[in-house]
């Protein structure tokens, strides 16, 4: 569903074209702009463009990928302590996303490596249809990526990856969900009636948007674990966290 508001006459929320042409011609695309008009006075909001970007059709085993995510879950559980602070809005399981990454785990499950190589080729296509390829992030981009599994009655609550000068791209992929979604929202309307992108969770979907983009899940109401991945790509060390090479 998507939802289109309006203000004073101009749209601050576009679906662009579903069909967009691929590099090798598989999969679909759907792209979601939030947008700020030029400002008209010295205190209005610079203009800006926020693209929530998602494409489907990767050739990813996602049975594989759950069943494996499954497998880590009580280690991450019990061998890692939360950090409440991280993401107080969500499960505890999400709130060790600091504590480890992914792809550490390339050599135990291969399609993590087609994964991360996914995740590559796609930041490369976002940024062509974003940026017209006129950007080149400075030094090696690094990746942040952890997994969250909700169970029945729980949510991911509203929550932005970052807010600083060098705020880059995050993302997220869906591995398995019952009618659930993902509500991204304008990050100048955060109001409860503010512009939003409802985005219906379709396993084997992977999108990217800016870090500063808010979201949030859906409460997920059914006994199938909702299995999801995300990740921050920057090109900031980070003590606290476990970055690898994109």
């Amino acid at each position: 569903m998507f939802h289109h508001p309006y203000r004073n006459g101009k749209k601050a929320l576009k679906n662009m074209n579903n069909n967009f042409v691929t590099d090798d011609g598989v999969g679909d695309r759907n792209m979601m702009i939030f947008d700020c008009p030029p400002p008209q006075t010295p205190y209005a909001p610079k203009e800006m463009r926020w693209c929530v970007f998602e494409s489907i059709g990767w050739d990813l085993d996602l049975d594989v990928l759950r069943d494996f995510f499954l497998s880590k879950e009580q280690s991450i559980l019990d061998g890692c302590e939360p950090e409440p602070d991280v993401a107080p809005q969500a499960p505890t399981l999400t709130q060790r996303l600091r504590k480890y990454n992914i792809f550490q785990w390339e050599d135990e499950c291969s399609e993590l490596t087609k994964l991360r190589k996914v995740i590559k080729k796609f930041h490369k296509e976002y940024n062509r249809k974003v940026l017209h390829d006129n950007y080149r992030p400075e030094g090696k981009t690094l990746i942040r990526a952890w997994f969250n599994v909700l169970r029945r009655g729980e949510k991911i609550g509203n929550h932005i990856h970052s807010t600083h000068p060098h705020s880059y791209l995050a993302g997220n992929m869906v591995i398995t969900c019952d009618e659930s979604q993902t509500i991204y929202c304008h990050p100048l309307y955060q109001l409860e009636d503010g512009y939003k992108f409802y985005s219906n969770n379709k396993p084997g979907t992977i999108t990217l948007f800016p870090g500063t983009v808010p979201h949030f899940t859906s409460v997920h109401n059914t006994d199938t674990p909702r299995i999801t991945l995300a990740w921050d790509l920057t090109t900031l060390s980070d003590p606290g966290s476990v970055l690898i090479p994109l």
